[in-house]
């Protein structure tokens, strides 16, 4: 469709809107969304309009597809960037009126509905859809035993995606998924490592008992699917269409293991092997990819396991983590917190990159050894467990991996900083948990 017929089409939608029933304004929004495109702004405006005033009276599927097709439009969004108002408010009302008919929708409908609002929902909307979410994951727990693949894949994206931590569908799909790991095609098997890695690794056992942890997801089935990426990567049938791992998928798996320490020297190598087979092939780099490979190497080096990349990879991957890893913008925060360590006296320095380490640190005191993240929302969970937002499995990473390299580790989070009032009680809290960091040993300590 060019842009003017898109343009003509648009103005037509607009004057027949009132006619437009359930039906037809789910499959004119999924129907765009799945043509990559995007509607002008006054016909968006009235398709959200009419879909606020009508998501009441729509069926699961209608709800889902619609949802659908605000998503494809808007897929290309960065976490960082606020969605149109009018499309977030869509968005949140199809998913408080799915919430109402969860037990009629079908495993496809739920999957479709959860991915959907992920990639179209800010911190914002995950707070006033709190109930609304945990009723849907707790279906999609409930029902996890019987998802096929690419439901399971999806639901535990869009966890990921939404950074919304619910403990008991975490741990029901991630099982279910190890169950039938065989069937997952490439994209699924990804997807769910990345998201396993991704989210909370532990939990509470109870607000009461918040230093008592248990793992979310069982050993034995992040085993099940490290199993079957080994497999994937060793089979004499490299080729079949949908299974064979790419440079891409190998490296994020990669990393997803080391996060979930839970890689083997054997998964390395048939990984590596399975790179030089790309490199010899003379695939293209892939930068993000390899700078992930890299994290992976230091997170495993961090956990004892010191091993080497092919030599032919080496300058690959060394290259790839420098273009990623440009120099970090500090933000506001950054320079307040800086701000009053320096009226506290504190010498300090600002992104940090010792050598040798993957990534730099925001706040360091490098002659003791004191590193200090300064951490906003999107290291935690959008929703509070057990009365306290969790990091997120990047961040309990990062911090595992900067502990076992030999510092002590302060972490400074938003919720905290917005809670202390005033210059004196800011400068006087970092003294503290700097006292405190100074009497901790180097030795790293898991989160």
């Amino acid at each position: 469709m060019t842009g003017a017929q898109l343009r003509a089409w648009s103005e037509a939608a607009e004057r027949r809107m009132a006619g437009f029933n359930t039906q037809d304004l789910a499959n004119s929004m999924y129907s765009i969304g799945l043509l990559g495109l995007q509607l002008p702004r006054s016909a968006r405006l009235a398709f959200t309009a009419a879909v606020r005033q009508r998501c009441g009276a729509m069926k699961p599927q209608e709800l889902a597809n619609t949802l659908l097709g605000l998503a494809y439009q808007f897929r290309g969004r960065h976490r960082d960037e606020q969605p149109p108002a009018d499309v977030e408010e869509a968005a949140v009302e199809l998913l408080q009126a799915a919430a109402r008919r969860l037990h009629a929708m079908k495993h496809q409908e739920l999957a479709n509905a959860a991915w959907a609002f992920s990639k179209l929902a800010t911190w914002r909307a995950c707070e006033v859809c709190d109930a609304e979410l945990c009723a849907l994951f707790g279906e999609a727990a409930e029902r996890a035993a019987h998802l096929p693949p690419q439901e399971l894949s999806n639901l535990l994206l869009a966890q990921c995606n939404l950074r919304f931590f619910h403990p008991a569908a975490l741990s029901a799909l991630a099982a279910a998924a190890a169950h039938q790991a065989r069937w997952l095609d490439e994209q699924h098997l990804d997807n769910v490592l990345l998201a396993v890695a991704h989210l909370p690794q532990h939990v509470s056992e109870a607000p009461e008992a918040p230093q008592q942890l248990r793992r979310c997801v069982d050993l034995a089935d992040i085993a099940a699917l490290r199993q079957e990426l080994l497999r994937r990567l060793t089979t004499v049938e490299r080729r079949i269409a949908g299974y064979t791992p790419t440079c891409e998928a190998i490296c994020r798996a990669l990393w997803a293991l080391a996060a979930l320490q839970c890689c083997t020297p054997e998964v390395w190598h048939a990984a590596m092997a399975a790179l030089g087979r790309w490199h010899e092939a003379g695939s293209t780099d892939f930068a993000e990819g390899f700078a992930q490979l890299y994290d992976a190497q230091l997170l495993l080096a961090a956990d004892g396991q010191h091993l080497e990349l092919p030599p032919a990879l080496h300058q690959r991957v060394q290259r790839a983590a420098g273009l990623v890893r440009q120099p970090a913008t500090v933000s506001a925060w950054h320079e307040k917190v800086s701000a009053e360590l320096r009226a506290a006296c504190v010498e300090h320095r600002i992104e940090y990159r010792p050598e040798g380490a993957g990534h730099s640190l925001d706040i360091a005191l490098p002659d003791e050894r004191i590193a200090m993240e300064v951490d906003g929302p999107f290291h935690f969970t959008v929703n509070l467990v057990h009365g306290r937002h969790w990091p997120l499995g990047r961040t309990a990473a990062r911090n595992r991996l900067i502990r076992m390299q030999g510092w002590r580790l302060v972490i400074l989070d938003c919720w905290t900083w917005s809670r202390l009032t005033g210059s004196k009680e800011r400068q006087a809290w970092l003294l503290q948990q700097l006292a405190a960091a100074r009497q901790q040993s180097a030795a790293g300590c898991a989160d």
